[in-house]
């Protein structure tokens, strides 16, 4: 939870952090030799998180070293989370007992006249979508 609670607290160190993890996995990025010691199990320190990709290889030895005589003092919130979570913006699950619903109430609107962006629009769906469901009578 601590952790959690540091990267919380600690935003712009983790975008760094995840810059110089994809810059690796591209492979603009090589991890390279502790500077200290030269031992090869290494971590990317950065000395300012502004520059994401500016970094030192230090040893975890080194780098907890590093970090007790030099703490970080700044702090850069995470943002602040959604009022209205992604899942609940998107409307209800479009599963097969959705369809179930929708499709004959899509047929039952065209048959009263209705076109077809009168439909998706009642129904919370993409106009092609509404012309799917009733050309397929």
């Amino acid at each position: 939870m601590a952790k959690q609670d540091w990267w919380t607290r600690h935003w712009d160190a983790k975008l760094a952090h995840d810059a110089v993890r994809r810059a690796i996995g591209r492979g603009d990025l090589a991890p390279q030799p502790c500077e200290e010691c030269g031992e090869r199990a290494t971590v990317g320190h950065h000395e300012d998180y502004t520059k994401p990709l500016d970094v030192r290889w230090l040893c975890y030895s080194h780098h907890k070293r590093w970090h007790l005589a030099h703490p970080v003092t700044h702090e850069v919130p995470s943002p602040p989370k959604r009022a209205v979570p992604m899942a609940e913006r998107t409307g209800p699950n479009r599963g097969k007992q959705f369809h179930r619903y929708l499709r004959p109430r899509a047929r039952f609107l065209r048959g009263r006249g209705y076109v077809y962006q009168e439909i998706a629009a009642e129904l919370g769906v993409s106009v092609s979508t509404a012309h799917a469901w009733c050309k397929d009578q």
